[in-house]
């Protein structure tokens, strides 16, 4: 699961993460990548839940590259027979 909001942890105003959430989903229809949308659920009190994208059928490069376009700490990654992983963003 991939997300444009609040960059590198830092909490952004509501507007602001669904600016940031267009411009994700414009990203990646440029890269002809097929979604679903995804809803991240904070695990701390005082956050919001952060709207997303799956991924579906692209590289873990191609991720980490928008993750980090996007200012996002790690992604959510799970690829076929594996465990699901929480991956930190090539700065």
């Amino acid at each position: 699961m991939l997300t444009a909001c609040n960059p590198h942890s830092r909490p952004l105003p509501a507007h602001d993460n669904q600016r940031r959430h267009q411009a994700l989903q414009a990203a990646v229809r440029a890269h002809g990548i097929a979604t679903l949308p995804a809803l991240g659920q904070p695990d701390q009190p005082g956050w919001e839940a952060e709207p997303g994208l799956l991924l579906m059928d692209t590289t873990r490069d191609m991720v980490q590259m928008l993750a980090a376009r996007f200012e996002q700490n790690a992604v959510v990654w799970v690829s076929a027979g594996s465990e699901v992983r929480l991956v930190a963003t090539a700065a």
